[in-house]
């Protein structure tokens, strides 16, 4: 009835499958709406980003709270505002220090790409075009 949805905040109740990993969903209640995630298309690819990011690199049904705890501030300040380039750069080391890769020296993004041997999400690629088209706008105007 409209509770799960795209960056949105739930606590679930589910039956696990004794078979897969196709749980069985019975409550889902929620807890953060973040209604202004979505007005802005920079926001959107930067929430995907994170979220495509932590699934890169998080294995299934772990225990990892504090990468949720960090992608849930992520996601909380883009409710409210545009994403920057500070922001993924701090995202992508705060990722890496929570996952115990050691000191972030070139850059999160990096680091990751380098220990996972897999590239980045192409979400990253196109929010820094985005982000790099709304600095000229606002340079122009």
């Amino acid at each position: 009835a409209g509770r799960l949805d795209l960056f949105v905040t739930c606590e679930v109740v589910f039956v696990r499958s004794g078979q897969s990993d196709l749980h069985t969903l019975k409550e889902a209640r929620l807890a953060m709406l973040r209604p202004h995630l979505r007005d802005r298309y920079a926001r959107v690819l930067a929430a995907a980003y994170f979220c495509r990011l932590i699934e890169m690199v998080a294995e299934r049904e772990a225990p990892l709270g504090g990468l949720h705890e960090l992608l849930r501030l992520a996601l909380d300040h883009l409710d409210n505002h545009d994403p920057s380039a500070k922001l993924v750069a701090r995202f992508e080391n705060r990722l890496c220090e929570e996952l115990g890769l050691g000191e972030v020296k070139s850059g999160g993004g990096a680091l990751l790409h380098g220990y996972f041997h897999r590239p980045l999400p192409p979400q990253r690629e196109e929010l820094m075009k985005q982000m790099a088209s709304q600095a000229r706008s606002r340079a122009g105007a």
